[in-house]
């Protein structure tokens, strides 16, 4: 709501100052094109990311909270070694994702030793 407000009030600001609507409008597209460059940016990123993590063999330990961390994250033991995952454990699909019956594929990230779901 608060960015509607400052938008609103932007726009009278250029009105006043003698700005008139067709340079408005080439304002607003040229804002959508940083937008969707910076949404390409980002997805290249994470794609690259993708794939530079490795493909292992993972077993399921536990939901815990980490050190300095609000949130509960799965943790795996790969090799002998625990690993967390990167982002928050699910809450609703528990039972679904999270089996400690059976080895499940994982992405290992090479430098952090963090698992990417």
């Amino acid at each position: 709501m608060e960015f509607l407000i400052a938008f609103a009030v932007l726009l009278v600001i250029l009105l006043l100052v003698g700005v008139n609507f067709f340079d408005i409008g080439l304002l607003l597209l040229g804002l959508l094109d940083l937008l969707c460059l910076a949404m390409f940016c980002f997805f290249a990123f994470s794609l690259f990311r993708l794939f530079t993590c490795k493909r292992v063999k993972a077993r399921f330990k536990e939901i815990a909270q980490k050190e300095n961390s609000r949130f509960k994250v799965a943790w795996y033991v790969i090799d002998g070694k625990e690993a967390s995952t990167v982002f928050p454990a699910e809450f609703l699909g528990k039972r679904l994702f999270y089996k400690r019956s059976e080895d499940t594929n994982v992405l290992l990230t090479k430098k952090r030793r963090r698992i990417r779901p």
